[in-house]
């Protein structure tokens, strides 16, 4: 079953699909497109801080955010 993410690829993510028998697909974005997705994956960070439930999971959801 093909799955579509409409994400950020980073960490050779097509790579690893490709060394697992699967075929990615993927394009790259102009720098419009670029900003307006990092954007978007920054008030999903947000979000899952705001949403933590202490303050252990607050400071972990910051940190993976800042490493992305």
């Amino acid at each position: 079953m093909e799955k579509t993410y409409n994400k950020l690829v980073r960490d050779n993510i097509p790579e690893i699909i490709e060394k697992n028998g699967g075929k990615p697909f993927f394009r790259e974005l102009n720098e419009q497109e670029y900003w307006e997705y990092l954007l978007k994956k920054d008030e999903e960070e947000l979000q899952e801080v705001k949403e933590a439930s202490s303050r252990e999971e607050r400071k972990k959801n910051l940190l993976i955010s800042w490493n992305y």
